[in-house]
């Protein structure tokens, strides 16, 4: 990717005509960790979820118009861009393998003024999940056991298509996880913490088949994975591999 350029909700900045101008600095996300007093104790005990808070991130940017008497409406489809009440996919050019999930709520904040005759600036605050996940992952389709190779420090949460029909115990590192009735394919999403599928390009909630109370995992490095169950004609693996922002 050139310097300067993004892609924000699948549209690459050269279609809108922007520019980020500087690298902005981006905050660790902090643990959540809290600390609590404990009557006839000394010290606060620390609580750990294992969880992580979103962190932020600041731009600026610019974009440029050929004719001055277009900069309004140019503003417009800019503001337009970057004003979203949910999370979206964000791939910076000076972290171009990877993708950040941000969210704004607020317009953006422009600079421009009369010195500015054929451009504009403005700013923009993200607000950014603590992970950020890494381009070209892929999809990994297993007609037999395997292990698959975690290549960050950090743990996954994949998403799993289980495909066939009946019962169906999954074993990854040696942890079960039950799922039962498939009819056609259930999906395993860790990150959300659900099951469903999709049918007719509809959602279809399938919590109450999954007998397990906690989602795969994929643990740094090495991780074997089997199952059984006779109507199992194939799973699907999105690893979805990922870093601390």
């Amino acid at each position: 990717m050139k310097p300067g350029s993004f892609y924000l909700n699948g549209v690459h900045s050269d279609d809108i005509g922007a520019l980020i101008s500087e690298r902005p600095i981006i905050e660790t996300p902090n643990r959540k960790i809290e600390l609590k007093e404990i009557p006839g104790v000394n010290g606060a005990i620390p609580f750990d979820d294992g969880s992580y808070s979103n962190t932020q991130m600041a731009l600026k940017i610019f974009y440029i118009t050929d004719d001055e008497e277009d900069l309004p409406l140019q503003r417009s489809r800019v503001a337009a861009s970057f004003l979203f009440n949910r999370y979206v996919e964000f791939i910076p050019y000076f972290d171009s393998e990877k993708i950040y999930k941000v969210i704004n709520t607020e317009y953006p904040r422009f600079k421009g003024n009369s010195t500015f005759r054929h451009f504009d600036v403005f700013e923009v605050t993200f607000s950014v999940k603590p992970y950020k996940y890494l381009i070209g992952s892929g999809t990994h389709e297993l007609l037999d056991g395997a292990t698959i190779l975690n290549p960050t420090p950090y743990e996954a949460e994949p998403l799993i298509t289980i495909q066939g029909s009946g019962d169906c115990t999954l074993t990854i590192n040696g942890i079960e996880y039950v799922v039962k009735n498939i009819v056609d394919e259930v999906i395993l999403d860790s990150e959300i913490q659900h099951c469903y599928k999709t049918v007719n390009g509809l959602l279809v909630n399938e919590n109450s088949k999954m007998y397990s109370i906690d989602f795969p995992v994929f643990f740094p490095g090495n991780n074997v994975i089997t199952w059984t169950g006779a109507g199992v004609t194939a799973i699907k693996i999105k690893p979805k591999w990922r870093s601390l922002v």
